[in-house]
């Protein structure tokens, strides 16, 4: 493993009203890892590397990490531990 980079690192993120840490990838990752835990079910991801998160479209009505309700299309960031928002 020797002096890897961390997979992801803690940042502060405004959502909704709320300021929540998310785990972002760390920068300089060449892998993507699988990420996803059961939440919000999702297709077209895509990692934004301006903020090192991962983006999708919610293919289904659902609640994301901290409850709050998510409509099939609504445009979903996923962090690096595979929490939604």
């Amino acid at each position: 493993m020797g002096n890897r980079a961390p997979l992801h690192k803690g940042e502060e993120r405004e959502i909704g009203c709320q300021t929540v840490t998310v785990a972002t990838f760390a920068d300089g990752q060449s892998d993507l890892y699988h990420v996803l835990k059961d939440t919000v079910d999702d297709n077209s991801m895509g990692l934004n590397a301006e903020d090192n998160l991962l983006y999708a479209i919610a293919v289904c009505n659902g609640l994301d990490s901290l409850g709050q309700p998510v409509e099939r299309s609504d445009l979903v960031m996923i962090n690096a531990e595979g929490y939604s928002y």
